[in-house]
């Protein structure tokens, strides 16, 4: 594999002051963000995302492919072929890094330069109890606003997996993932939102994101995109996403016993 460092992956991108961060929720094939996605100086994406086809729609360019080392050539692509990444990031746990083959993973990503990091320690944020690592996008939005000065920042693409209307699957047409059940996902939606909230610089979100955000209490500013909904699919967000809610805590409490 073709790896770097922290520093070199900062010199592929020596002036970014706009971002934008695509999730992989059906829900950003609802709007026409291609041009948006690509006017950012920095366009960042998730394990198998896809362009080809959707460009009008989600854009074309990938400059960072954040996967997990889960990834092979028996599961998709090669990123070459799904978005022509310019990097790959890997976060890996202290633990998940002695069980991950890196054989199948380096077939897959190529020549792709690739930078393995454990995943951030989420310091100035809320610290609530959970027993599992955060999803790739949050560990992604963290780090990338600490490594860059953002001005501007688009976020699309996340539903924590059916929490708001959207979907629960991926915009590839595959459902539910694994994920879902891998992550903490009802304290890790209080982390994503206080990113956003942090965030001083320009915020749009589109409505999947907001409608996340007005559910952790933070209200989008003025130049956040919005859209009405039909009440019926926001009564449904709603009790999915308390019903999402119900079914960490018993499993939490199944798990302590």
């Amino acid at each position: 594999m073709h790896l770097i460092d922290p520093f070199e992956f900062r010199d592929l991108f020596p002036s970014v002051r706009s971002l934008a961060v695509i999730g992989n929720s059906p829900s950003i094939l609802e709007w026409n963000n291609g041009q948006k996605i690509d006017s950012a100086d920095l366009v960042v994406r998730f394990n198998r995302a896809r362009t080809a086809g959707l460009e009008e729609k989600i854009g074309r360019r990938t400059d960072v492919l954040f996967v997990n080392a889960a990834n092979s050539l028996q599961k998709a692509a090669p990123p070459k072929q799904l978005c022509q990444p310019r990097c790959l990031v890997c976060f890996v746990s202290p633990a998940g890094s002695r069980m991950v083959d890196i054989g199948p993973f380096a077939e897959w990503a190529g020549d792709v330069p690739v930078l393995f990091s454990f995943g951030p320690d989420l310091i100035g944020l809320p610290a609530p109890t959970r027993q599992r690592p955060l999803t790739s996008g949050t560990y992604a939005l963290y780090t990338l606003l600490r490594l860059f000065a953002i001005d501007r920042l688009f976020v699309t693409g996340f539903t924590m997996f059916g929490a708001t209307e959207g979907g629960a699957g991926k915009y590839w047409n595959e459902p539910v993932p694994h994920a879902a059940s891998a992550h903490d996902l009802d304290h890790e939606a209080g982390l994503f939102v206080s990113l956003l909230t942090a965030h001083r610089g320009e915020l749009e979100l589109t409505p999947e994101v907001a409608a996340l955000a007005a559910q952790n209490g933070f209200r989008p500013g003025a130049t956040t995109r919005t859209r009405s909904s039909p009440l019926s699919k926001r009564i449904a967000a709603g009790l999915a996403w308390r019903f999402l809610g119900l079914g960490m805590v018993l499993r939490r409490a199944a798990e302590s016993e």
